[in-house]
């Protein structure tokens, strides 16, 4: 068996370890569907407050967390805290032993979504790029704390004099990307990124497998739960997009209505001419017009591993989404494998362990056509292929 993950708490800038402190967390990174919009997310904390420990969480106090090699390494800021003061506790501090503090922390972009600039002057750009270069530090929009990872997709985003928040145009520039582009923070980074474009080979990704077989090595995860979902929300077939300086445009899955009825999405966008804009409704309306496409729920623990795979799992994630899942259909007698996206993690952390829940999407949702590629590189393949 594994060990559990030996999560770390460091309080920055001095990285000072409060890990003793912690008897149990919950976070969440990312979204749940491919179709939604990234939300803030917070970290909830309990620790021993018996003896005012609360005092090294300070409102505004920046941590760390990871995996306690820094890997999955992922900074968050005390907004609020609730004191869980047990019966008998006979000083403002708490001097009860069974005297808690639950604290909560905000993510990158939950403090981003409180962050408003109004008027703010952004020059024509590469979508991605957009957000990167021009809501900085120096321009006067982002929190000194708060930094990016260099981003660059294929759509251009339009000019625009922006009023707003800074996570509601982080998320349009996300949706004006052709296949829709994912976000990812690291430390007190964020990256947006091409789902499918960076990151490690498709043949050293981690594999999610109900039983260990014949593997070997750290490139699986044993699950324990799993669950497959159709594609309910995500099933669209019918598709306007709402770019600011071009007229709506309108793509229809012709061969999904006739055999399903129609389905109607509509996106505002940020894409900067018409022909950008349709190609965005195109993608959306071929990737997304099977109902019977499907999405996934994954469960496991750490303890229940029989090697390092999580890791793996943590250090691929970190540059792209790209994972395997393995699974036998009830009275099937083969083994499905699917090439899925992470959507997101729900981590639960105890003294014990800590259980993981990943919500994937089938990667197809996000595959162009590209060059080299053993898997997306194929022509024929029933995707429109984006120059």
């Amino acid at each position: 068996m594994a060990a559990r993950i030996p999560w770390a708490f460091r309080s920055l800038p001095s990285a000072v370890d409060k890990s003793s402190q912690v008897r149990s967390f919950t976070r969440f990174r990312g979204k749940q569907n491919y179709l939604d919009d990234y939300s803030g997310q917070q970290l909830v904390v309990t620790i021993s407050n018996n003896n005012n420990q609360i005092a090294d969480w300070p409102i505004g106090q920046e941590f760390q967390l990871d995996n306690g090699t820094g890997l999955d390494a992922q900074n968050f800021w005390v907004s609020e805290v609730q004191f869980n003061d047990a019966q008998g506790t006979n000083t403002s501090s708490g001097t009860n032993t069974d005297s808690t503090a639950t604290i909560i922390l905000d993510d990158w972009m939950t403090r981003a979504g409180r962050v408003q600039v109004t008027n703010f002057t952004l020059t024509a750009e590469n979508c991605l790029s957009q957000m990167v270069n021009q809501f900085t530090v120096a321009s006067g929009a982002l929190p000194a704390d708060m930094g990016w990872i260099s981003s660059t997709g294929f759509a251009t985003a339009a000019a625009a004099t922006y009023t707003g928040t800074l996570a509601a145009r982080i998320n349009t520039n996300l949706k004006t990307e052709f296949t829709t582009a994912q976000l990812y923070q690291s430390a007190d980074n964020l990256s947006l990124r091409i789902a499918e474009q960076t990151g490690s080979p498709v043949t050293n990704a981690v594999t999610l497998k109900p039983i260990k077989g014949a593997s070997t090595g750290d490139l699986y995860v044993l699950y324990q739960n799993f669950r497959r979902i159709s594609a309910g929300q995500n099933f669209i077939n019918t598709v306007t997009v709402d770019p600011p300086v071009a007229s709506d445009q309108t793509a229809t899955n012709a061969t999904s209505v006739t055999a399903y009825g129609a389905r109607f999405y509509s996106v505002s966008t940020a894409n900067n001419s018409n022909a950008d804009a349709l190609a965005r409704a195109q993608w959306l309306a071929n990737a997304t017009s099977e109902p019977n496409d499907l999405r996934y729920e994954v469960t496991f623990t750490d303890v229940m591993q029989e090697n390092n795979g999580i890791n793996s799992m943590f250090s691929n994630y970190s540059s792209a989404p790209i994972i395997y899942l393995e699974y036998v259909v009830p009275g099937a007698a083969v083994t499905t494998t699917e090439i899925c996206a992470i959507e997101g993690i729900g981590y639960s952390a105890a003294p014990d362990q800590t259980t993981f829940t990943l919500y994937l999407s089938q990667m197809s949702v996000y595959a162009e056509f590209i060059l080299d590629s053993s898997v997306y590189g194929v022509l024929d393949e029933n995707r429109l292929g984006i120059p």
